[in-house]
Parts: structure tokens; C-alpha cells; sequence
């Protein structure tokens, strides 16, 4: 105690402020000044560092580690409530034996003058050393300071401006890459997906296989390239939402439960059932580390069982949980010696056991990254022969009560129609004609195509095959779907031949028009399934198949009573359920001057749920070669457009953004989709017509709507 009041007596002698701080931030003792000012003798506790807001250090945040490690910076403070300022520096007592932190300094003579009326203050407030020659040089050069450090900060904010362009610029070129790359990729991949189609024997098999998991391997790394790339940024802006734990464990087993009934694994879950709370977090993220671990294990077995465990840690968090999660195998288990590089890319883990197994070893990798970011740290046991536990711990906060979850959720009809018969599918947009094509295979039939109404007519006139139904656009160029319909009906044979009409309108007046013009039916675009469904049955004969069980909670018996829906009303997170989705659509084709040609600020940038529904109807390698297709075609339409718009030509400005319009709802890029449509509305009007200005806009919701349908896809394609 004696040295501690000699070494303040003599801190006193040289500064008329000096404040002891204790390790938990408070003002346990000052100098007369200091106690007057900050009053602390009625004031109770203090906690100094947020008594005054400090301009200086620039890099002090306002903490008791932060001004440690700022100790013999100049420190400038002020409080407006008090009408006092402080200038000095905090120097470290344990270095003297002593406990906490010490603040010595003056009044910042500069602030109290220009922010008080009547500062108060005497000579007898500046030590002997701080003379007032040295106040009044301070001031001079203060104003110098601040103007050099507003020179730096705008130096900062220019030098991040140019690093978000940067960043920007990378994200274009590695969007373009990944375009470029993928395309030719998934055309071989489709390709050879075809030849196993026919019955390839010896040599041809043996390469063709070879060739096929040759292809796969190699996506698998243009894959990770390109999206480790941009990984970091993917984690950023991994959105919190709001889930319910059980559903998604539910959701991950039955993703991965198709491929473990093929090899004869037995899939379970342990632990707790029946989290008594929802949770908030990076939902996409966790959905992914699991799916990944659960894949591996599954991959790698070939006997036994896969367990997914989940189970609360005992943890003081006041509004969340540790959730340890944690997957088994019993398979061949990993050789120690590769464990401790086993997170690292193109890090296999193999041995001679599992080498029919092959991978890259980069699933790992981005699993590990991915948990970082969820605030945890993986681990792994295993021992040949007997097996590998996967073992991660991350924190969950709870959910507020009125929290709308993320539903986890995948709505699969549990009795799909099967049809049989002929349809001819007569749209000009080669992609709508690809994926609708490929949708009604999915449903038994044989598809005919027609780019046009007049290769309709012609293909009818040839008599090459009976016809069921028609499926027929209304906009095309050259004969529209309304001339070629009744054309069509006129020829003998075809007078009860259904036609339903596609139209991305769906106003009044065309419904009015197809049923003068002979049509049954009128469906929008993009083509629901469900409401193609709907209509072929009121048309044509079907039987009945049994199809997959809801993927979802449903499926198990862990979960009962209140949250337990109708699988057909499930949604996903982000995305509108049914009702809404078909509401969206309408209003997005409802004709110029409607009320329901809402902005497109009203409409989320992406909707996944249309991908969701065509992963399940032609499957995730025929939908990525499509999405290639689509970006392809779109920036030679996007060109046509901006150049039609420049050149004042009204029927070119309605038929690119028709199509592009159509074309973005198709594949879930809802704010864009809907800014085309209205771009087309406005050229159908006699009014002004729309200018490149209008495209701007457009262009930023392309980037991040076709940004978060590559990410779902990359997540479709890893499941």
C-alpha cells in the first residue's frame, strides 16, 4: 500500500488527472479534478472507457483489452453530458506491482473552448510541466490533426470502394469461369448419363464408366475451385433464420436414406428428440456440413450402421444452446496416420478398404470451413476396421416466439399420376421446350416439339404420329398460338384433340381469345407442374403410381401433434408457399395498368422453390445443363434488348423481355422475372417506351438472384 500512494502522489505531482481502473473497467480512485468532474463521489460506480467517448486511439474500441494494448498512445476523450474533455495516455500498473490500469493526462483544453460556454477551468488545472505556451500550441496544431486524418479516412474509404470493385469484378469473371467451364462439362456428363440408357456390354461399359466417373471427379473439382473462390463471401452472406432443429435432421436423414437402402445401410438417429425450442442460425451452412458427413459416411460404408446424433452441451448461454452434433459409421474406418490431414483439400483419408470408394477429398474441406464459421471446431475418431465418428459442438441462440420458421421440408406427391399418349409441345423458346419436354417425360408421355405454330401445322399435316393434346404458346413470332389453334382444329382428325394454351399473361383478353379460338385450358409461365397435373387429368386418362413419401418430420415418428402439417403445404425458407407462389405469377402477367403490377421491390430477389420442383421432376444434372443454357442464351438476348431499347424498336423490346422475363421465372429469379414483365407491359402500352435506363436496376437483381441459384444448386448437387 505505501508504494502504491507514493507512486500516485507522484503521478499527481506531474498530471492534474489521474483515475485508477480496475480489471473490470471502473474508476476506483482519481485525482481531485478528475473525482470533481466525473463526480464521483455520488455517481456510484464508473466505468471510465464509457464515461467519455474517446476520438482517440483511432484503433480503441472502447474496451479494457483495447486500451492495454493502446497504452502510450495519446488518448482524447470528451462528454458532452459532463462539458469536460480529457487528453493523455493509460499506462499499465501491474507493470509497477500494482493492480489494473492508470489514466494520466490534462483537460483537453481545445474541445472544452470550442464546446462549452465557461469552461472553468485555471491555470492551477495544468501541471507545471504543461505550461499555457504548450496549450496554445496544441491548439494550433489540432485542427491540422483532425485535417490530416480526414484526409486519411477519405484515403480508407476510397481505398474500399476500389477492393469492393475488385471483389466485385472477381465474383463477374468467376461467374463467367464457372459458365464456361460447366456447360461443356454437363453436356458430357448428360451424355454419357444417355449411354447408360442402352445396353453397353465389355469394353464400351468398362469406358463409359470410366469416362462418367472421370467427368463426375472432375466437376467435383471445377466445383470446389470456383466456389472456394468465393467461399468466404458465401459465409458472410449465409443469411440467420429462424428453423426447427428436428426437421432438419429429419430433412438430412431422408435425403441421404435413398442411397443407404441401395447399399443395405441402416440409417438412425440418437440422442435428444423433441427440441423443446427453435433455434437461430446459418441454416444453409448446417444443412450442408450434415448432408456432407452424412454422404461421406454412406459413401464409404458398405455395411452397418449411420447414426446422426444431435444433443444439447451444458453450457451458461442466457438465450441459446451448445448443440453437439455428431455422425458414425461402421465401416472401414480411416488409418491414423491420415487423420491429422484429413481436412485438408484433395485429403482422402483412404485406404486399401475404401479405394473403391474414390474421391477428391474436398468435401471435407469445405466442411470444416463451413463449421468455423458456425462458431464451432470438428473433430474425428476412427480406427480401422471399426469405424469413423465425426464430432462438431456450435452455438444456437433461440428463436423468437413469432418467429416464422425456415421449413426443412421437400413435397413429393405420394400418389403421382402416370399418363401415356402423345403431346406436341409448340413453344419457339428451345429452352421452355427442353425442360417442359423433359417434365412431361417424367410423366409417361411421348413428346412431340414444335418451334413454332407453323411447324405445328405442319407436323399434324404429316400425319408422322396421333396426337393426344397440344400444349400451345400464344406469343410466337410469324403464326400465333391463337391462328395455329384454330388452323390446327380445322384439319380433319384434330376436332376434339385438347389444346391448352401457354401464356405469360393470362389477362382477360387472351382468355377470352384462346376460348374463341378453340382452346380448352389456359396455363401460365413459367409451367407449374402441379397445375399441368391438374389440367392433363381433366383431360386425359391416368393411372395412379406410388411415388416417394413426403420428405420431411412427417415421415418419422419423432415429431407429433401441433407441428406435424399436410406435406403438400410445406414450404421453403425464403420462398412462398402455393397459394402465394401462384399469386405472384399472376400478378406478374397481369396486363399494363393492372393493380397487380406491383414493383419489383415487392418480390424476393430468388425464389427456390421452382428449383426445388424441377430437381424433382428431371433431376439436378438435366437442370444445370438448362440454367447453363438459360445464362447463355440470356446475355445475347440482355444485348438485343438494351439495343432495341436504344434503337426505339417496340416489337423487339416486347418479344427479349417476354422471353427473358419468362426464362427468370422459370428458374426462381423472381425480381428480375417480374422488372421484365413489366418492361413488356410498358412496350405493349402506346406509351413512352422503356429505356436502357431502366435496365440497371435489373442487371444488380440478375447478379444476386443468379448468385444464390448457382449457391442452391452447388447444395442440390453435394445432397
Amino acid at each position: 500500500m505505501i508504494k502504491s500512494d507514493q507512486f500516485w502522489d507522484e503521478l499527481q505531482n506531474l498530471f492534474t488527472l489521474v483515475g485508477q481502473i480496475d480489471r473490470e473497467g471502473v474508476l476506483v480512485r482519481a485525482s481531485p479534478l478528475l473525482a470533481q468532474k466525473c463526480q464521483l463521489d455520488s455517481a456510484g460506480t464508473i466505468q471510465f472507457f464509457e464515461h467519455f467517448k474517446f476520438k482517440r486511439p483511432t484503433a480503441f474500441n472502447g474496451s479494457l483489452s483495447s486500451a492495454r494494448e493502446s497504452k502510450g498512445e495519446l488518448f482524447l476523450g470528451f462528454s458532452d453530458v459532463l462539458g469536460f474533455a480529457i487528453r493523455g495516455q493509460v499506462i499499465d500498473y501491474t507493470e509497477m506491482g500494482l493492480d489494473g490500469l492508470c489514466f494520466v493526462g490534462v483537460p483537453w483544453l481545445w474541445w472544452i473552448e470550442g464546446n462549452t460556454v465557461d469552461g472553468t477551468l485555471t491555470m492551477s488545472d495544468f501541471p507545471v510541466h504543461d505550461v499555457q505556451m504548450d496549450q496554445l500550441f496544441f491548439m494550433s496544431t489540432q485542427q491540422s490533426m483532425v485535417e490530416d486524418l480526414q484526409a486519411l479516412n477519405a484515403q480508407l474509404k476510397s481505398a474500399k470502394q476500389d477492393v469492393e470493385r475488385a471483389n466485385e469484378a472477381r465474383q463477374k469473371y468467376f461467374h463467367h469461369v464457372s459458365h464456361e467451364m460447366r456447360t461443356p462439362l454437363n453436356g458430357v456428363i448428360s451424355a454419357l448419363s444417355l449411354m447408360s440408357d442402352f445396353k453397353l456390354d465389355g469394353k464400351l461399359l468398362e469406358y463409359s464408366q470410366l469416362a462418367s466417373k472421370s467427368a463426375d471427379r472432375l466437376l467435383e473439382v471445377i466445383n470446389f475451385t470456383l466456389e472456394t473462390a468465393s467461399l468466404e463471401s458465401h459465409m458472410k452472406e449465409a443469411e440467420i433464420s429462424a428453423f426447427c432443429l428436428d426437421d432438419l435432421i429429419e430433412e438430412c436423414l431422408m435425403l441421404a436414406r435413398s442411397r443407404s437402402l441401395e447399399k443395405g445401410l441402416e440409417l438412425r438417429r440418437s440422442g435428444k428428440r423433441g427440441f423443446s425450442k427453435n433455434y437461430m442460425g446459418r441454416l444453409k451452412l448446417l444443412r450442408q456440413v450434415l448432408g456432407n458427413l452424412l454422404s461421406n459416411a454412406v459413401k464409404f460404408s458398405q455395411s452397418g450402421t449411420i447414426t446422426l446424433g444431435a444433443s444439447k452441451v451444458e453450457s451458461n448461454l442466457p438465450q441459446g444452446d451448445i448443440i453437439e452434433f455428431s455422425v458414425s459409421d461402421q465401416g472401414p474406418g480411416i488409418p491414423a496416420d491420415a487423420i491429422d490431414k484429413l481436412f485438408e483439400p484433395f485429403t482422402t483419408g483412404l485406404s486399401l478398404e475404401t479405394q473403391h470408394s474414390q474421391g477428391t477429398g474436398l468435401g471435407l474441406s469445405i466442411v470444416e470451413r463451413f463449421v468455423d464459421a458456425l462458431g464451432g471446431t470438428i473433430s474425428v475418431e476412427s480406427s480401422v476396421g471399426e469405424g469413423t465418428i465425426f464430432c462438431f459442438n456450435i452455438p444456437l441462440s433461440f428463436a423468437p416466439e413469432n418467429a416464422v420458421l425456415e421449413s426443412t421440408r421437400v413435397a413429393v406427391r405420394e400418389d403421382t399420376p402416370k399418363f401415356s399418349g402423345t403431346v406436341l409441345l409448340v413453344d419457339d423458346h428451345k429452352i421452355n421446350l427442353q425442360l417442359n419436354g423433359k417434365v412431361l417425360e417424367s410423366m409417361g408421355f411421348d413428346v412431340a416439339i414444335a418451334d413454332s405454330g407453323e411447324a405445328a401445322i405442319a407436323h399434324i399435316e404429316s400425319k408422322a404420329e396421333a396426337v393426344d393434346l397440344i400444349l400451345m404458346d400464344l406469343d410466337m413470332p410469324g403464326l400465333s398460338g391463337f391462328d395455329a389453334t384454330q388452323r390446327i382444329l380445322e384439319i380433319s382428325g384434330m376436332e376434339d384433340v385438347p389444346i391448352l394454351a401457354l401464356t405469360a399473361h393470362n389477362g382477360g383478353s387472351d382468355r377470352r381469345q384462346a376460348e374463341q379460338a378453340g382452346m380448352r385450358e389456359m396455363l401460365g409461365k413459367p409451367m407449374l407442374v402441379e397445375d399441368l397435373r391438374t389440367a392433363l387429368l381433366a383431360h386425359l386418362p391416368a393411372t395412379l403410381v406410388a411415388s416417394k413419401a413426403c420428405l420431411g418430420s412427417e415421415a418419422t415418428d419423432s415429431l407429433k401433434g401441433d407441428r406435424v402439417e399436410d406435406c403438400a403445404s410445406s414450404t421453403d425458407a425464403g420462398s412462398m408457399d402455393e397459394k402465394e407462389g401462384h399469386s405472384m405469377i399472376e400478378k406478374s402477367q397481369a396486363p399494363a395498368g393492372s393493380d397487380d403490377n406491383k414493383a419489383p421491390e415487392d418480390v424476393h430477389v430468388f425464389d427456390r422453390k421452382p428449383i426445388d420442383r424441377l430437381v424433382l421432376e428431371v433431376g439436378i444434372v438435366v437442370l444445370e445443363t438448362l440454367v447453363d443454357k438459360f445464362l447463355g442464351e440470356s446475355t445475347d438476348r440482355w444485348e438485343r434488348l438494351r439495343k432495341a431499347m436504344a434503337d426505339e424498336e417496340r416489337n423487339i423490346i416486347i418479344r427479349e423481355a417476354h422471353t427473358l422475363g419468362s426464362a427468370c421465372l422459370t428458374f426462381g429469379l423472381a425480381a428480375a422475372g417480374r422488372s421484365f414483365r413489366r418492361i413488356e407491359a410498358s412496350a405493349l402500352a402506346d406509351g413512352m417506351l422503356p429505356t436502357a435506363e431502366q435496365l440497371s436496376p435489373i442487371s444488380e437483381q440478375l447478379g444476386l438472384g443468379i448468385g444464390e441459384l448457382q449457391t442452391l444448386l452447388s447444395e442440390q448437387r453435394l445432397q
